[in-house]
C-alpha cells in the first residue's frame, strides 16, 4: 500500500488497492544466462514490474508535490536506496559502488518501464557481502581478541568514507565483532559465554538473509521512492499494510498470543489481556505444546 503525505481521491484509493491486490510475495529466482541477476539471486515477478510502473504514476500524478522522476530524482533515489541497504557503510565497497555508478540514472527509467532489475542486482551484492561478513565474523570467534591493545570503533559510520578494500572490511569486522563480545562481557558473562551468544546471533542473521523474499526487496526498493518524494510517504507490502491496519484499528485475529523467534524456535512472549487463549484459560505452555506439535518449539516466557 502506498500511504501518500496528503488524503487521496477516491480513484487514487482505489488505484492503490489495484496495486496491493497485484503485488505477489512469491519465491522467483534469475534463471542461469538471463538479465543482469546472478544465477540464482531474487528476481523481480512480473507483476511487480506492473505495480511499480502503476507506483511511479501515483507518485508523479497524485503525489502532493507534483514532481517529476527524472535523472536529477533518479541519482537521489539511487542514494536513498544504498542507504536504505548499507547506511552504515559496513558491506559494499568502493568497488561495488563503482560498479553501480551505471545505475544511477536508471532509477527514472526503471520505475516508468517496470524493469527493475537494477535494483534487484544491487540487492544481490548486499546479500553477498552481507553472507561474507557473518561468516567472516563466526570465523573470528575461533580466536579471543586481544583486550589490551589500545584502539577504538567507530559506532556511527552514516557518514565515514566507503571502505576501498577486503582487508579494510575485515580490520572493520574484527574491530565490530570485539565491541560486541566487549559489552557482552561488561554484563558478565566469560568470552565463552560470549562467543557463543554472538555465534548464534550472526548465524540468525545468516539464516534470516536467505528468507528474503522478492516481496521485502521490492518493498524496500519502492520505499526508496516514496521517501526521495516525501520522508513521511511509505509504500507497504501487502504484509505489512494488513500489520499496520492492525496497528491502527486495534483489532487482532489470531490465538491471542505473542510470538517471537528466539534461537529458531518460535517462543511464547506473553499472552495477550483478552483474547482467545486469555478467555479460554490457556497458559503458554499449552500454546507451546500445540506449536511444538506443528513441527516447531514454542516455550514459556518464563
Amino acid at each position: 500500500m502506498l500511504r501518500l503525505a496528503r488524503r487521496s481521491t477516491s480513484w487514487v484509493a482505489t488505484t492503490v488497492l489495484i496495486a496491493l491486490v497485484l503485488a505477489l510475495a512469491g519465491s522467483a529466482r534469475a534463471p542461469a544466462g538471463t538479465s543482469i541477476l546472478p544465477a540464482g539471486a531474487i528476481a523481480p515477478t512480473e507483476r511487480q514490474r506492473m505495480v511499480a510502473r502503476r507506483i511511479g504514476a501515483i507518485l508523479e500524478e497524485a503525489h502532493y508535490r507534483r514532481a517529476t522522476i527524472d535523472d536529477k530524482m533518479s541519482a537521489e533515489i539511487y542514494e536513498r536506496y544504498l542507504e536504505f541497504l548499507d547506511g552504515q557503510r559496513s558491506y559494499f565497497l568502493t568497488s561495488d559502488l563503482a560498479e553501480f555508478e551505471q545505475y544511477r540514472y536508471r532509477f527514472d527509467d526503471m520505475i516508468h518501464t517496470g524493469d527493475i532489475d537494477p535494483g534487484y542486482a544491487i540487492f544481490a551484492r548486499f546479500q553477498q557481502r552481507n553472507r561474507e561478513r557473518m561468516q567472516y565474523a563466526v570465523k573470528l570467534l575461533d580466536t579471543e581478541p586481544n583486550w589490551t591493545l589500545d584502539e577504538s570503533f567507530e559506532f556511527d559510520r552514516q557518514h565515514a568514507p566507503w571502505v576501498t578494500s577486503e582487508a579494510d572490511m575485515n580490520e572493520l569486522w574484527r574491530k565490530r565483532v570485539k565491541n560486541d563480545a566487549l559489552s557482552l562481557l561488561l554484563t558478565g558473562k566469560t568470552w565463552k559465554e560470549a562467543a557463543d551468544t554472538l555465534r548464534k546471533r550472526y548465524e540468525r542473521v545468516l539464516k534470516r538473509v536467505d528468507q528474503i523474499t522478492p516481496e521485502d526487496v521490492f518493498e524496500n526498493l519502492m520505499n526508496a521512492y516514496a521517501r526521495t518524494f516525501d520522508p513521511h510517504s511509505s509504500y507497504f507490502s501487502p504484509r505489512n499494510s494488513e500489520e499496520y491496519r492492525i496497528q491502527m484499528s486495534l483489532n487482532y485475529e489470531g490465538i491471542g498470543a505473542s510470538l517471537q523467534q528466539v534461537d529458531d524456535y518460535v517462543t511464547v512472549m506473553n499472552v495477550i489481556e483478552g483474547g482467545p487463549a486469555a478467555v479460554a484459560g490457556r497458559s503458554a505452555p499449552t500454546i507451546a505444546s500445540r506449536a511444538s506439535a506443528r513441527g516447531t518449539k514454542a516455550e514459556s516466557p518464563m
